[in-house]
């Protein structure tokens, strides 16, 4: 079976721990971030919070982003079939100190 790395002992040890997809048919053929959510809690043990912050903020810095890269952040939340139906997303711009511009129509 599938060997996963020791993300628990991992984050315990104060390690940055990083998830995504890397879409490559050999190996890795996901681009599906809520199946490497998913795979977060399950198979790593991390929390909800653990995982969020590993698919955000430490997939971020180990791509090397830099103050001025253009970067997504996509979160997911659980809702029910009522809610989604009248759900808008909110995208909201910011400026280089994090201060928001203006919220997108």
């Amino acid at each position: 079976g599938a060997v996963f790395a020791p993300a628990r002992d991992m984050v315990k040890a104060g390690v940055p721990v990083a998830m995504a997809t890397d879409f490559n048919p050999g190996s890795c053929p996901c681009l599906n971030m809520q199946f490497v959510i998913n795979l977060g809690c399950l198979k790593y043990k991390l929390t909800p919070e653990e995982v969020l912050t590993a698919v955000t903020l430490n997939g971020a810095a180990a791509r090397c982003v830099q103050p001025g890269d253009k970067v997504i952040i996509a979160t997911y939340a659980m809702i029910d079939e009522n809610q989604a139906a009248e759900h808008e997303p909110i995208v909201v711009l910011v400026d280089d100190q994090n201060v928001e511009i203006a919220p997108l129509p």
